[in-house]
């Protein structure tokens, strides 16, 4: 009892919170720093029951009984929450040990440390945390994590919505899933470590990537490397915009221009040239006739010269009506019309190219619904592309055009196939393009128009083609549908 005692004056003053309770609960003694930890007078505490102090009350004091029944030499560093006296709450990191009271039963000491502001800000750090998680994942751009291996091991929302890969199938996975072949080959992945390790970044480096579905995407990438706590590089982050969509409408501003400068030309074009061109023709048709009044040796070698001259000017006529064509596009007059009606049309019209390339022409007769369109302007469409498709195919090849429905029926196609050498997979992402042209003699608008037109229809173009393959064009147009 006396060693009990001594303990007690020990404790006293101690800056720790000290309580001696007995078995069932019951405070006996408490120190100084408790009373002022628990905010009560001492007269008050003594008597009252340890659990009366503990905000989840007696299920926390049974709690810590059933900890020293497994652990009957003691358990430390356990947090409690703590109530009493004018401190609504408290936090409160707690020892217990058994220890044997005066009268010589067996109780406990509980020692308590205000842990309180350690709490808050733990609790505020992890705040902060979660929101910086939030906005990492949540972020639209793809935010990355990367190893010196260039293996992925961070992946948020915005890197799943612009690539199509989920978390699960990047982590872990090397970078070069994301990047083409051909980027690859000029090893811009090589470039990349090497320019982020010698200046610590790389800041809005635009290249293309591959997503999931195997499109080909416009990116916008900031790397920056990362830092352990002893400013050793440990990997990279990286930040990834998709600026593909801004890219198109960067080229569309820059189309625009050009084409208001066509506008402005084309006025000038119809008087300064179409104009000679016609009294050239119209002389030439002239002078072909007093060549019937000729020697015919002689009127013979003079009309192969003139042969060549006619098919000069033609050509030149035809750019020229390209020009004009484009500038004046009409506005549609809609009306319900057979596409194969159409197509027998234009192939009439081109019937003399086809003979005299000795092109056979693979007509495939159908039964297709009506649409509705501009008779002229469908034909024009139809026209440029069947004699790209001639021009496209050997001496002796085949061409062939059929039209059909797609399987939901929604859309009706005018289907035109070449067994030509096939367009170049870096050719035939341009052949849309104003003034785009690999012909020596082409215009570069055929095709942008033929584009425009399927537009104005609420359709469009399609363009499949291989090297040595061959290409198929295929004319989409709505049937019972807003767009195709």
């Amino acid at each position: 009892m006396k060693q009990a005692n001594r303990i007690k004056q020990l404790f006293k003053n101690a800056g720790l919170a000290i309580l001696e309770v007995e078995k069932n609960g019951k405070v006996n003694y408490l120190n100084h720093s408790a009373i002022r930890l628990l905010g009560v007078p001492e007269k008050e505490a003594l008597g009252l029951h340890v659990w009366e102090f503990l905000k989840e009350g007696k299920s926390a004091f049974d709690h810590v009984v059933a900890l020293l029944r497994e652990k009957p030499e003691g358990i430390s560093d356990l947090q409690v929450r703590v109530i009493g006296g004018r401190i609504r709450s408290l936090w409160a990191e707690i020892c217990v040990t058994p220890f044997a009271l005066a009268k010589g039963d067996e109780g406990y000491l509980i020692f308590l440390k205000d842990i309180t502001r350690r709490k808050i800000s733990e609790d505020r750090t992890r705040e902060t945390t979660n929101i910086l998680v939030n906005i990492l994942n949540d972020s639209a751009d793809a935010i990355m994590g990367i190893t010196l291996e260039n293996r992925i091991f961070l992946w948020n929302r915005g890197a799943e919505d612009i690539f199509g890969y989920t978390r699960e199938e990047m982590t872990g996975k090397a970078l070069d899933v994301l990047i083409p072949d051909d980027v690859r080959e000029q090893g811009e992945l090589e470039f990349f470590t090497r320019e982020a390790m010698e200046k610590g970044f790389l800041r809005d480096y635009v290249t293309d990537r591959i997503r999931k579905d195997g499109k080909r995407i416009t990116v916008n990438i900031t790397r920056t490397v990362v830092r352990d706590a002893h400013g050793e590089i440990v990997g990279f982050s990286a930040i990834v915009r998709d600026i593909t969509r801004e890219k198109e409408l960067q080229k569309q501003v820059i189309q625009n221009e050009r084409l208001s400068v066509v506008g402005q030309m084309a006025a000038q074009v119809a008087h300064e040239i179409r104009n000679p061109l016609s009294s050239i023709m119209l002389n030439l048709e002239l002078v072909e006739d007093e060549l019937d009044e000729m020697d015919t040796r002689q009127g013979s070698a003079i009309r192969r010269l003139l042969k060549t001259v006619d098919t000069e000017v033609s050509h030149l006529s035809n750019i020229t009506d390209d020009y004009l064509s484009f500038v004046r596009m009409p506005i549609l007059e809609m009306e319900a019309l057979s596409t194969i009606t159409v197509v027998n049309e234009v192939v009439n019209l081109v019937r003399q190219s086809l003979n005299s390339r000795k092109i056979n022409l693979d007509l495939i007769k159908g039964t297709v619904p009506l649409v509705k369109g501009d008779y002229n302007q469908l034909r024009r469409a139809v026209l440029n592309v069947l004699k790209n498709a001639i021009e496209a195919s050997e001496e002796g090849g085949t061409v062939r055009i059929w039209c059909s429905e797609s399987r939901d029926h929604n859309c009706l196609y005018i289907n035109i196939r070449d067994f030509g050498p096939g367009i170049p997979k870096k050719e035939l992402e341009k052949i849309f393009e104003l003034f785009y042209t690999t012909k020596v003699t082409g215009s570069g608008l055929g095709m942008h128009i033929t584009r425009m037109i399927l537009k104005e229809h609420k359709g469009d173009v399609d363009v499949f083609s291989k090297p040595g393959k061959g290409t198929l064009v295929r004319l989409k147009l709505p049937l019972e549908v807003d767009e195709c």
